[in-house]
């Protein structure tokens, strides 16, 4: 049996989630990635987010929210180009499952938002894995 791990001031076993804590996710599909490093403590939320999608223009940032539930929804600040961009990205975190929430976006102020979180379909799951520094 692997020794727990101490990740801030939470015990983090081997595949499972305390919260609040740092947990990384990864999803890949065929010559697509994205890496996630994602920090919870009370309901903040901030970590970093790495998308390398294939024959697309990387982007990587940081993102700040709120958890409310079991849903997390944030600003990710990027650079993909050279340019800075704002975009909310929405996540589910249930039942140690991350999944990415996809729904029709507009531009408000100088970002990108959910039209209607309430249509967000989330679609695309991500795997746990060791966060490295």
């Amino acid at each position: 049996m692997q020794a727990d791990t101490v990740a801030g001031n939470t015990t983090v076993k081997p595949n499972s989630i305390t919260l609040p804590g740092m947990m990384c996710f990864q999803y890949i599909l065929q010559h697509d990635t994205v890496n996630l490093k994602l920090i919870i403590k009370d309901s903040a939320v901030y970590g970093n987010l790495f998308y390398n999608m294939y024959e697309k223009d990387d982007n990587r940032g940081r993102f700040k929210g709120l958890r409310k539930g079991d849903i997390i929804k944030a600003d990710y600040t990027y650079i993909s180009e050279g340019t800075t961009s704002i975009r909310e990205v929405i996540f589910r975190l249930k039942d140690n499952v991350l999944t990415e929430g996809f729904g029709e976006m507009e531009e408000k102020g100088k970002k990108l938002v959910f039209k209607d979180t309430s249509k967000v379909q989330y679609t695309k799951k991500y795997t746990s894995v060791d966060c490295k520094d």
